[in-house]
Order: structure tokens, then C-alpha cells, then sequence
């Protein structure tokens, strides 16, 4: 199994899908900070937060779980929620903000993805059996296209990277809106939460590591619960940001 893990074609896949990871908590993070500073606090500006730079976005640990688990997380974004005009409501539209970029990328990619395969077809570049090889199975497509040339492998793996970008975006979208200590849905809970019961829930948060850790494990190695809580809702969501673009340019070609 570990020699599976780091085989050529994983790594080659792995590699592929960094700047996809990169680029989404860049554009999850600069929204929430964007959207706190509109909202009236500029916390997350003055701590460096109001930038697409991905160094600033990306949480080490988090990124490393990212690379070897496909799940991970980035740094969570510093707020003054005391700085809001109306605190509950206010501090939810900023907690949401984060889900909200993370499909906008998702369906900025998924539009990329489709313009350029449409583009790439009339240069014999592009893959003309489907779009679905592309994210279920690219390091097949990748020794296909290899038999046509340099030019269509090069235009492939960027393809193959569009499609992760949509796949990741949405898959790591459901997974921070799942109740785990410091994700989102687990802050819009509290947000809306009794101040004892918030207060609570607090002394939980010094073991979001082991949480998460744990979580983890259950998603990998107990049948059904990736299914139940990832599987299902990222499958349903990848067909609504992709169904159209791969009927339209379907019918065009």
C-alpha cells in the first residue's frame, strides 16, 4: 500500500493537484477577509489576511494533511466580531463567506476547464472520448495522450488541474461546513448559540487537533461515513457545476 501511495503516477497526481489547494484557500481566505473588512473589521487586513498570496493562507500542518489525506485545512482568519454593526448577523455572513468563495472558485474553474477543452479540440489537443477521464482517470488519459504529442500531455495536465480545482473546491467547501471545532460550520453554530452554551463549547476547542485527527480516521476507515458526510454532497455538486458547461459545449462541438 505505501509503495502504491508513492508511486510515480500518484506523485505526478499529488503534484497536479498542489496548485489546486493552493489557489482555493487563497480565494477562501481573501473572501472572508474582504468580507470582514466591508462588514466593518479590519482585523484581517491589518494581520496580512487581505491577499491572494497563497504563503499567507496556506496552515502547514493543514496542507500536509492535504497531501497525504486529500483533506486538510488552511489558517483560520483572525476577526473582531465586537467591530460589526449587528454581531450575530454580521459574523455569520463573514463565517459563510469562506463556502461562498470556495464554490465561486469552484465555479470559476469548471468554467475555465470547459472553455479551454472546447478551445483545445479544434488543435487536436484535447481528450475527444469525454470530460470524465480528466478527473476519474488522468494518469490513464495522461499515457493516452502521449501517443499524440507534448503539446496535447502539457495541455492535458493543465486540464487535469482545472478539474481538480473544481473537484477540491467543492470537496474541501462541504468538508468546512461539517461542526468540527474551528470550521465553519461549527463557528455558525456557536455563533447562534446561548453565551453559556457558546462558552461551553469553547473548552473543546484546545482539542481540535485530536477532533480533527480523529475525524479523519473515521472517514477513512469506518465503511459509509466518507460517503455520507463528503462522497454524496461533493458528487451532487460537482454534477450542478459541471452538467451545464458539459452539455453546452457538448452540443457545440
Amino acid at each position: 500500500m505505501l509503495q502504491n501511495a508513492f508511486s510515480s503516477s500518484n506523485i505526478v497526481l499529488i503534484l497536479l493537484s498542489i496548485p489546486a489547494y493552493m489557489f482555493f484557500f487563497s480565494f477562501r481566505g481573501y473572501a472572508q477577509a474582504w468580507t470582514a473588512k466591508r462588514l466593518g473589521d479590519d482585523t484581517p487586513a491589518l494581520s496580512g489576511f487581505l491577499t491572494l498570496n497563497p504563503l499567507r493562507h496556506i496552515n502547514i500542518i493543514g496542507f500536509i494533511c492535504l497531501i497525504f489525506c486529500g483533506i486538510g485545512f488552511g489558517k483560520v482568519i483572525p476577526t473582531q466580531s465586537q467591530n460589526y454593526k449587528h454581531i450575530k448577523r454580521d459574523t455569520a455572513i463573514q463565517i459563510l463567506s469562506g463556502p461562498v468563495g470556495g464554490l465561486l472558485f469552484a465555479f470559476i474553474a469548471s468554467f475555465l476547464f470547459f472553455l479551454l477543452y472546447y478551445i483545445g479540440s479544434f488543435f487536436d489537443l484535447v481528450y475527444t472520448g469525454g470530460f470524465w477521464p480528466y478527473l476519474n482517470a488522468p494518469w490513464e488519459l495522461l499515457q493516452h495522450m502521449l501517443d499524440i504529442g507534448k503539446g496535447s500531455v502539457v495541455y492535458t495536465c493543465f486540464l487535469i488541474m482545472l478539474m481538480k480545482m473544481v473537484w477540491i473546491g467543492i470537496a474541501l467547501t462541504v468538508f468546512h461546513l461539517l461542526p468540527l471545532p474551528g470550521f465553519d460550520g461549527y463557528r455558525l453554530i456557536v455563533n447562534f448559540l446561548p453565551y453559556r452554551c457558546a462558552r461551553s463549547l469553547y473548552n473543546i476547542e484546545k482539542y481540535n487537533l485530536f477532533i480533527f485527527v480523529g475525524f479523519i480516521a473515521l472517514l477513512y476507515f469506518v465503511p459509509g461515513v466518507y460517503s455520507f458526510f463528503l462522497g454524496k454532497p461533493t458528487q451532487i455538486l460537482m454534477e450542478l457545476f459541471t452538467k451545464p458547461f458539459a452539455m453546452l459545449v457538448s452540443h457545440l462541438m
